[in-house]
Order: structure tokens, then sequence, then C-alpha cells
């Protein structure tokens, strides 16, 4: 969240930064987090960004607990897995959008052992081949969503 909120900082006082709390990656403590934030803020809240498909899911159901519409009272971003479940959310119109962190990260992880090993060297930054799922892309892959 160090990168997120430095991004923000960036972007001067065209966002205002409320609160930011940890919900433990756990959708009820997200719910929890959710439902103490609306208390204190109420209709200040325009967007929530939660850091983990599992916690969005605890932010869904607190925004539907309290009587409100994710989507339309509050704009609900994932930076998470990009799941088929989230996808189903962003098809619907409750997300925004997902910025998935990719699980399968295991053979560019090989990769980069196996050059170490034999004495060779890698970029001091490897990028993941994440992905961004919007309405726009939403449907179609979800077509093709493996997890």
């Amino acid at each position: 969240s160090e990168g997120f909120m430095s991004v923000l900082e960036e972007a001067g006082d065209q966002y205002v930064v409320l609160e930011s709390q940890t919900a433990n990656f756990m959708r009820t403590d997200a719910q929890t987090v959710t439902e103490n934030l609306y208390q204190a803020y109420g209709d200040q809240i325009d967007v929530i960004v939660s850091q983990s498909d599992e916690m969005t899911f605890g932010v869904l159901q607190a925004i539907d607990g309290l009587g409100l519409t994710p989507g339309e009272d509050i704009t609900v971003v994932s930076i998470g897995d990009g799941a088929s479940l989230m996808l189903d959310e962003i098809i619907a119109g409750r997300v925004a959008c997902c910025s998935e962190c990719t699980p399968f990260l295991a053979e560019q992880c090989l990769e980069v052992v196996e050059t170490l090993e034999s004495g060779g060297t890698v970029d001091t930054n490897i990028w993941a081949n994440d992905r961004f799922f919007t309405i726009e892309n939403a449907a179609e892959e979800q077509a093709i969503a493996t997890w």
C-alpha cells in the first residue's frame, strides 16, 4: 500500500484519502472496517480501494448491509487476484475494476533462480504480466478464466 499511497501523493490534492486501515486480507475484517469507516465518514466516501479480492467481497457485503449500492453509491476498486467471482462483480457493475496480481509466477521465478545459480544476472525489477479488468473486458476474460 506504500506504492499506492505514494502515487496518490504525487497526484496532489486531486484525491483526498480519508483514512487507510488494514483488514488482514480477511473478508469479515474488511466488512467490519468498511462499516466503521462509513459510520465515521458517511457520504464523504466516494471510492474504496481494497488490496485483495477477498477483502473486496467484505467491502461489498458491508455496503450492501448499509443499504447502499456498490458501484452507484460507492465506487469499489480491487487490487487482487482477478478471480472469476470478482469478474462477475465487475460485469454486474458492483466493482469498477480489478488489477490482477497474478498467482502464476512460478515459471518466471524458476527462470530467475536458474539464471542466478548459473552465475548470470537478472534485472533489478521483474514485472509480472498482470492484467487490468474493467466492464469493457471482464466478460471476455470471464470466458477464459481459470480460477
